[in-house]
């Protein structure tokens, strides 16, 4: 589904890939020029009734996203665009006060230096692929490979010369490359898997 007309400058928006919520909660990617939906149900979709009972969704002034509760709305104005945030919260939020002890990395919550640390400096690799003899630390970067290495599906395909690739970074990388313009711009096709 496209996005409506009266949103062309989608692709600078700090939200690109985020999840946005429509007014039906089914959750949605912002991915380029399209919101592609979730297959996954949303648990506030339950409760969010009471908050309004018309279902009128509460809309962004500066990008489409919609909720049903107006707390919703005013949590995603603060994240994404920055309304009603003092410049020592937003120092605060983007503050790394977790550090790795054995390297220099350091991360905004604890269960990041935590997986960091067993899967980096401890190898603990739990996640082992069924194809072949590779092992993962963390269970997104299996489903990668599969997708990549075994199933070579290639979801992502360049605007500007249809180049198909099987990861977003990798087709953000052609695009900055070859094309010399902005990489957060390419279409997602419907995935085989």
């Amino acid at each position: 589904m496209s996005l409506p007309a009266q949103y062309p400058a989608l692709n600078d928006h700090p939200a690109l890939g985020m999840v946005f919520m429509s007014g039906n909660q089914t959750p949605q990617y912002l991915l380029s020029t399209q919101i592609l939906p979730s297959s996954k149900p949303s648990s506030s979709s339950k409760t969010s009734h009471k908050s309004n009972p018309n279902k009128i969704p509460y809309k962004c002034e500066f990008c489409p996203y919609t909720n049903v509760r107006k707390d919703k709305l005013k949590n995603h104005l603060k994240k994404f665009h920055k309304l009603g945030v003092s410049p020592e919260e937003e120092e605060a939020a983007n503050a790394k006060s977790f550090s790795c002890t054995q390297c220099s990395k350091s991360f905004k919550e604890r269960y990041r230096l935590s997986r960091h640390a067993s899967t980096v400096h401890l190898k603990i690799k739990p996640y082992h692929c069924t194809l072949c003899n590779s092992s993962f630390g963390r269970s997104d970067k299996l489903k990668r490979h599969l997708n990549t290495v075994h199933l070579r599906d290639k979801p992502y395909k360049c605007i500007h010369c249809g180049h198909k690739s099987v990861r977003s970074d990798k087709m953000k990388e052609h695009i900055e490359r070859v094309h010399k313009e902005n990489p957060h711009v390419f279409e997602v096709l419907q995935s085989s898997s």
